[in-house]
């Protein structure tokens, strides 16, 4: 259906009765138009009847063109920006054919026209008028017949959360329409400059602290929330809220269904948090494992899940599974040892290799494996792609399989937020498809579906989490946070690709840490959990951060090729995740502050592994994007 086509309301059509209103009304309209036109009545009546071949012409052109825009399709459920513009178009359309037919063909045929353009254009906007008119006298009378109705009681009473446009649509749309089967009683917002007022005669009670005592006081039956434009942080908060009430939950789609109107209840999209009976909420205690096989827990992020858990958890014995690539760095493990003793154990060795896989796992009496070995960066895998489907979608297959085979009590997938695909407006949640923009992506959205299908197909007990992009310590300086301080402190130039403009969200990795902790303990088998911040920066902007903190000049940044496939924004809902009790500790300022002074306190680190392998990547990617790029425009000279 096209975003223009007139949305149907499940009440009978009524074609018959609109024809014949129209064709009472053009007449009518024309009638009228003479009589404005020309003062005296006799005179008018006159010129009236004297013109009845152009007459005969309007009820043939004005019925046409209204059924061919559509405006005997179906009844309209509210005034909109679509139905408005339909008539307009109608009117204006059909009007003007009226007019040509009625200077060129009666003329031709050497009959009786309309000589008066006054009487032409008065006839034009009544005919708009009465066709607008008419549709709305239709509607308000099934209004009022379906009003007397004895089943409305079966009519939800609804919440809305979100005094805002798609608020406004949502309530409109009930009010208007009573076969949604939708009730608004009242608006809930935390903007206190919307308090006390009313949307379509519906009040504005109070924010969403007070919603439990709201839904009480309203004998609310569902709760729909109309927060699109909200960033990815705020939509999440108010859905936390929300998922801790014992009703459900609509959302509504997006900024779109507002822009072309076309909003309808079969849009309002049931949310769906963990169920109570396998949730945190309903008081289930968390899973306890003893033994640990941490997969790529050499690399960042799965190092700081080892020092985080082993940290945390003193009774906790990690295995850590790494074939130590050049992102995996054995270095990320130094003092765990010393520390930690036999509760630390690394084996080298390649996911793909599935006898020394099982061989671990039956060694060690492994309970749960967290995987985060994979192959994670876009530009290699533009590269070389087949290196990333054989680790991110064979190594997956095996590992799943080991967990199969000997029994294990869970495996979680650590996956991204770019299986997702981009996003311009609003946040993805864990139902929304995946669409790849890259290899890397693919490879990852693959290993996903592989998971899943596992889960479905054999029972196996996995957990998926998609996270954005980490910064933070031991990080390789591949990817965008220490490829631009490492270059800034060695003087070299910072790449920035195209414009600038593509968006992150930015998270630190203790935060994902945790929240990987909390998955794997509290989440549901057969589920994903989104792992964010809300911190969604540009990279042109975060190059300036970086600069500024570093007290470098902003003329250090090129602005070079955009490399293929390049995603212009990603955000994540993470309200599933939040409702299990994970909670974000580091905003962004302070997660990019510790960032940046971990990498100046511990220089040797990194300049220890920026070995051959490192500046061939870096040759093979930037070099020529270098000599080509040109100064940031704020940092040119003038």
């Amino acid at each position: 259906m096209s975003q223009d086509t007139p949305i149907r309301t499940g009440r009978p059509r009524t074609p018959k009765l609109l024809i014949a209103v129209d064709l009472l009304a053009i007449p009518l309209a024309l009638l009228l138009s003479f009589l404005i036109r020309f003062e005296e009545g006799s005179q008018s009546m006159e010129l009236f009847a004297a013109n009845w071949p152009a007459l005969l012409i309007a009820l043939t052109v004005k019925p046409a063109i209204y059924w061919r825009w559509g405006l005997y399709a179906a009844s309209w459920r509210f005034a909109s920006l679509p139905e408005a513009r339909r008539i307009a178009e109608a009117s204006i359309i059909s009007s003007l054919l009226f007019i040509l037919a009625n200077f060129v063909v009666l003329e031709w045929f050497d009959l009786t026209f309309i000589f008066s353009r006054g009487v032409l254009v008065l006839d034009l906007f009544l005919s708009a008028g009465f066709l607008a008119g008419s549709r709305a006298a239709v509607r308000g009378i099934q209004r009022r017949k379906y009003n007397d109705r004895p089943d409305r009681r079966d009519e939800k009473r609804v919440l809305i959360v979100g005094a805002t446009e798609l608020g406004d649509l949502a309530a409109r749309m009930m009010r208007k329409d009573p076969t949604t089967g939708y009730v608004p009683v009242g608006f809930v917002d935390d903007d206190i400059r919307h308090h006390g007022s009313s949307i379509h005669g519906v009040r504005v009670l109070g924010n969403t602290k007070e919603l439990p005592m709201l839904i009480e006081k309203t004998r609310s039956d569902e709760i729909v929330v109309a927060v699109g434009d909200s960033s990815s942080k705020e939509f999440d908060d108010t859905m936390s809220r929300c998922a801790s009430l014992d009703l459900p939950i609509r959302v509504i789609p997006g900024v779109r269904d507002l822009l072309t109107g076309s909003l309808n209840v079969d849009q309002l999209r049931r949310w769906r948090i963990v169920e109570d009976e396998d949730s945190h909420a309903s008081g289930q205690e968390d899973m306890n494992f003893d033994r640990l096989m941490v997969t790529g827990g050499a690399g960042f992020i799965g190092s700081n899940f080892v020092h985080h858990m082993l940290g945390k958890y003193p009774n906790l014995t990690i295995v850590v599974y790494d074939k130590l690539t050049y992102a995996g760095n054995p270095a990320n493990l130094d003092g765990l040892t010393e520390k930690c003793g036999d509760r630390f154990v690394f084996v080298k060795g390649d996911i793909c290799d599935q006898s020394l896989v099982e061989s671990t796992i039956a060694e060690h009496g492994i309970q749960a494996i967290v995987n985060f070995a994979a192959e994670t960066h876009v530009d290699r895998s533009l590269m070389t792609p087949d290196a990333f489907l054989r680790t991110n979608v064979f190594g997956t297959y095996v590992l799943l399989e080991a967990t199969r085979k000997h029994n294990l009590m869970r495996y979680l997938q650590v996956s991204t937020d770019e299986v997702y695909g981009e996003v311009e407006h609003g946040a993805f949640v864990e139902t929304d498809p995946l669409e790849t923009r890259s290899p890397y992506s693919a490879s990852k959205a693959a290993g996903d579906l592989l998971v899943r299908a596992f889960h479905t197909s054999f029972g196996v007990p996995v957990i998926i989490t998609r996270g954005s992009n980490s910064i933070g310590p031991r990080q390789y300086p591949e990817k965008v946070v220490p490829l631009f301080i490492t270059s800034a402190l060695e003087g070299r130039p910072l790449p920035v690709y195209g414009d600038g403009g593509y968006v992150r969200d930015y998270q630190y990795v203790v935060d994902h840490c945790r929240g990987i902790d909390i998955a794997l303990r509290r989440g549901r088998n057969g589920e994903a959990y989104n792992l964010g911040s809300g911190n969604e920066m540009a990279a042109l902007e975060l190059a300036k951060k970086i600069l500024k903190a570093l007290g470098k000049p902003e003329s250090m940044i090129r602005m070079v090729e955009d490399r293929p496939g390049q995603d212009r924004r990603y955000a994540l809902s993470c309200a599933k995740i939040k409702a299990l009790g994970w909670t974000q500790e580091w905003n962004f300022d302070r997660a990019l502050h510790d960032t940046i002074e971990w990498y100046l306190a511990n220089e040797q680190w990194w300049r220890a592994i920026k070995n051959d392998d490192y500046w061939e990547f870096y040759k093979a990617q930037y070099e020529d994007r270098l000599k080509k790029g040109t100064l940031h425009s704020a940092a040119s000279p003038t």
